[in-house]
């Protein structure tokens, strides 16, 4: 009996993330309203998809629940102000990277609406004063021009950062040296096929997505420096909360891409690059070869009911036009988006 315990909870932490999922709306009804939260939940908890996930084998339910997880703690940030959601959020995204490579996407996604949510009003601030009616465009091009950049030069304190800009700062800071293989779409391109340097692998080789010979020595500084710039930046914007939230994740994050410290160099390796390098390398292949409308047709099959519900609630938030309103019309469309480019 005792033996099979690991297989059984194996098989059992999917059904108790679907059950999470369903119950994660709770946390988000000061947003939705007690009666919208209880409908959100009850369509999670009656999702094709989601059911079918949910008693899948796979670590998709997972990241549902991570993603769905990190949403919450923003908005709840982002009302509150309270530090425990910094905190859950770390921890949260360090099991979200230790799950899946999607979670690169949820990042791009959360990131870039707080990018937008922060800078599309001070974007306005500033060019309100610029007068560019009745002068040639070459004129008001220079004028805009002259007001951002007077802007920049005028420096953006950190520690004075707006909640939004905080919550921004904690999601680049604590995974930016996640990013670092990245650079490895470089390595076919003019800037780097002339000095021959694999960052990732390609198919075929013994590691895929790992740095090759001299490649390692670029590999681990470009980990050091993006290390060094999370840590500046967190210095600069809150030290004491930066450090106990980059604690917490990298706590997590070590653990498991370690297994338990089982498998230290190999697993920290893993982590840092070859899981996105491995991950770049693999975008040609094109596995699953499906059409890029493919979600849209699986969604009509067996999620129609949440598409025409969508739809409808689209239009209402954007008449609404409120920051969470316009997330909540964002949020589906940029995922749908990435998942089908």
């Amino acid at each position: 009996m005792a033996a099979g315990l690991p297989a059984t909870f194996q098989s059992a932490q999917y059904a108790i993330a679907g059950i999470a999922l369903v119950g994660l709306p709770y946390f988000f009804r000061a947003r939705l309203g007690r009666p919208g939260a209880l409908i959100v939940s009850v369509m999670l908890a009656f999702s094709p998809a989601m059911l079918y996930f949910s008693r899948f084998a796979r670590n998709d339910i997972l990241m549902a629940v991570w993603t769905l997880g990190l949403v919450v703690c923003m908005w709840r940030y982002i009302d509150e102000g309270k530090n425990r959601y910094l905190y859950v959020g770390a921890a949260l995204l360090a099991l979200a990277f230790a799950t899946k490579e999607t979670a690169y996407l949820l990042i791009a996604t959360l990131g870039l609406y707080l990018v937008l949510m922060i800078g599309v009003p001070a974007l306005v601030r500033i060019l309100r004063p610029v007068q560019i009616e009745g002068v040639s465009p070459a004129v008001a091009v220079g004028r805009v021009i002259r007001a951002i950049s007077n802007a920049y030069s005028e420096g953006f304190d950190l520690s004075k950062a707006s909640r939004p800009a905080s919550y921004l700062v904690l999601l680049i800071t604590l995974t930016l040296p996640q990013w670092s293989a990245f650079a490895s779409i470089l390595q076919d391109t003019a800037v780097l096929s002339w000095s021959n340097l694999v960052l990732a692998a390609p198919d075929g080789s013994a590691l895929i997505g790992a740095p090759v010979g001299g490649a390692q020595v670029i590999a681990f500084l470009i980990v050091v420096t993006l290390l060094g710039v999370s840590i500046v930046a967190g210095y600069r914007w809150n030290w004491g909360i930066w450090w106990r939230s980059a604690l917490i994740f990298y706590t997590i994050w070590l653990l498991l891409y370690t297994t338990f410290l089982t498998n230290f160099v190999g697993g920290i390796q893993s982590g840092i690059w070859h899981s996105l390098g491995y991950w770049v390398v693999q975008q040609d292949t094109a596995r699953g070869g499906q059409p890029w409308y493919y979600y849209f047709v699986l969604t009509s099959v067996y999620e129609y009911l949440a598409v025409f519900v969508s739809v409808v609630a689209m239009v209402f938030f954007l008449r609404r036009r409120d920051k969470f309103s316009l997330f909540l019309v964002y949020w589906p469309i940029m995922t749908f988006i990435l998942y089908s480019s």
